[in-house]
Parts: structure tokens; C-alpha cells; sequence
């Protein structure tokens, strides 16, 4: 009998352990912060264009409580190849999206994919106005202050190597812009034109990637139609300006660009490039965020979304703390 009376007692212990572990593990669980999973949709992932913008989204989702997916992309072909990579990722169950929409005229494909309530648009280049929340900077401010530094600061550095920097004003300039049927781009060189023409330039050509898809066809184009200060507005045409300058250091224009990647940060610092107009990608990647957040209902503090701003990076602020800061985030 009283080795029963023990087992009846063991066994009410035993029971009354197990409840209250699970009353504490659904305490636990209750009072843990609940995690949204965002995809994050961008051309050509591998790209080291997204360093700076992808280290934001990843500070955003630390601070917002939100899973970052990069999802793995090539570069897209149509609207329609990254419209299939939307519906894939909401199939599988992603509770928002944060999407780079691709360079294509014909945008519409895309933005009927959108899940307007759950989506931001992390605009680099689109054709219309977005029915949804977008991040991005001012194209017009941006493009004007490529161009002011482009005809006002091209004598800053006096010994620029190794490409020659031209004496005396500045009366001809060529422009290498993306594609200018995307409603930012256009933006960009609206504001860049202004500037020039205000300031008694003269712009001699200007040429998208289609007409100059490499430095070759720029050496071409500067044959025909000689300018004293090459301005890009772009960050790949950027590329072709450096590498042009990088093949003929002798005869090559002074060089100013829109750019972000880690190759034309290292154009800069080479010297192939006088100055870099740099869109803050990081502040972007995290107001990405940040404006999701919102939507989502995991926004934990008052935050105003605002235009992405720039910097204008040269050989001699390259390594300033602040600088540094800007185009070498890390996740804090």
C-alpha cells in the first residue's frame, strides 16, 4: 500500500512538471517577437553593385524583426521573366517583397504581379508611375549635381593621374546615359541638360548603351565629335567611360559619373575617374525595410521614408571615416 501511495504521488509530480513546461513553453512562445519573412528581388544578385544595399536590408531586418531572402537572380530578359520570380516567391509563401524593377519599357507586366499592399519598389529604373510604396532618390538633383561637378570641379585635383584633367572652361561636353525611356533616367538627364545649359556648356552628343555598349564604340564617338568632359549618368556606362580612360590615359576627357559599384569605387581610386556621384544604398536597402515594416504592422518606431541621397566621392575623400562609412557599410 504505501509503495502505491509513493507511485500515486510520483505520478502527480511527474504530471504536474508536465504542465507547467508547457505552460511555460506557450508563455515562451507567446511573448517571443513574431518574424515576417520579406524576398528581396533585384537583376543580376550576384552584381557587387548591391554590396551597400543589400547590408541595409539586412540592418533593417534586424531592427524590424523581418527574415531577408536575396533571392538568386541572373540579369532578367523581360518584365515578364521577373514577374514569374514575384509570383514563384508569393507562392512560397513570402509575406512581402521588396523589388528592383528591371530596365524594361514595357513595366506594366511587372507591376500587375505586384501584391500592392505588401510590396516596395526600390527604384532604379522603371517607365511609370508604381501603384506602390517606392524608395529612391531625387534622378533630377542627382543628374544636375553629376553635371555641376562635372563643369565646375574638373581642375580640384591637380595632379589627377594617370588621365590628363583639361585647362581653361569647360565648352564641351559628352553625356552616356541608361535608358532614357525609364521614367528615372529621363529624370536624371533632364536635370544634367539644365545645369549645362545654364552654365554656358555645350553639350556636344549624348549616347545611351545601345549606341555606345563599350569603350571601343566610345573611342568612335569622341573621334567624331571630340569633348573636353565626359559626364555618365549611369552606373554601368560609367564602366565603359573608366575602361575607355584605362586604354587611352593620353587623349581621354575629364571623367565625372553616377555610380555605385565596387568597381567604379575602385575606378575612383585608381584615378581613372575625377568624381563619383553616389546614391546612398545603404540608407535605401534599410528604408526598403523600414517602409515594409510598416505595412507588415512590425514597425516598432516612428520613421519618415525620404529621397535616397548622394555623395560626391573623389580620390581625396575616398577614405574619410564618414566616407568609408557610406560606401563600406557593415550591419551594426
Amino acid at each position: 500500500m504505501k509503495r502505491n501511495k509513493y507511485l500515486q504521488i510520483l505520478l502527480i509530480l511527474v504530471i504536474f512538471a508536465v504542465i507547467a513546461y508547457s505552460s511555460w513553453r506557450m508563455l515562451k512562445i507567446s511573448g517571443s517577437p513574431e518574424y515576417r519573412s520579406v524576398s528581396v528581388i533585384v537583376d543580376n544578385s550576384t552584381s557587387d553593385r548591391w554590396i551597400a544595399f543589400r547590408e541595409g536590408l539586412e540592418q533593417g531586418g534586424q531592427e524590424e524583426q523581418i527574415n531577408i531572402s536575396f533571392v538568386s537572380t541572373d540579369v532578367f530578359k523581360s518584365a515578364e521573366e521577373e514577374a514569374a520570380v514575384i509570383r514563384k516567391e508569393l507562392e512560397n509563401g513570402a509575406d512581402g517583397l521588396i523589388v528592383e524593377p528591371c530596365g524594361e519599357e514595357e513595366s506594366g507586366v511587372l507591376l500587375n504581379a505586384l501584391p500592392q499592399p505588401s510590396c516596395v519598389l526600390a527604384v532604379f529604373g522603371i517607365s511609370s508611375d508604381p501603384p506602390v510604396d517606392t524608395v529612391q532618390p531625387d534622378w533630377y538633383e542627382m543628374g544636375a549635381a553629376a553635371a555641376r561637378e562635372a563643369v565646375t570641379g574638373q581642375n580640384a585635383s591637380e595632379n589627377r593621374e594617370p588621365g590628363p584633367v583639361s585647362n581653361g572652361p569647360v565648352r564641351r561636353v559628352g553625356i552616356l546615359t541608361g535608358d532614357i525611356k525609364l521614367k528615372d533616367m529621363a529624370l536624371c538627364l533632364k536635370g544634367a541638360e539644365d545645369f549645362l545649359l545654364d552654365s554656358g556648356a555645350e553639350i556636344v552628343w549624348t549616347y545611351g548603351p545601345d549606341s555606345v555598349p563599350d569603350s571601343r564604340a566610345l573611342s568612335d564617338k569622341l573621334s567624331e565629335k571630340p569633348a573636353d568632359v565626359l559626364l555618365s549618368l549611369e552606373d554601368a556606362m560609367t564602366k565603359v567611360m573608366a575602361d575607355y580612360a584605362r586604354e587611352t590615359p593620353a587623349k581621354c576627357p575629364d571623367l565625372t559619373g553616377i555610380g555605385c559599384s565596387e568597381q567604379n569605387i575602385t575606378n575612383i581610386d585608381e584615378g581613372w575617374i575625377r568624381a563619383l556621384v553616389v546614391p546612398d544604398e545603404y540608407y535605401m536597402g534599410y528604408h526598403c525595410v523600414i517602409s515594409l515594416s510598416r505595412k507588415l504592422g512590425t514597425y516598432s518606431a516612428v520613421k519618415e521614408t525620404e529621397p535616397v541621397p548622394f555623395v560626391i566621392v573623389t580620390k581625396d575623400n575616398l577614405y574619410d571615416e564618414d566616407m568609408e562609412s557610406l560606401l563600406f557599410p557593415v550591419v551594426r
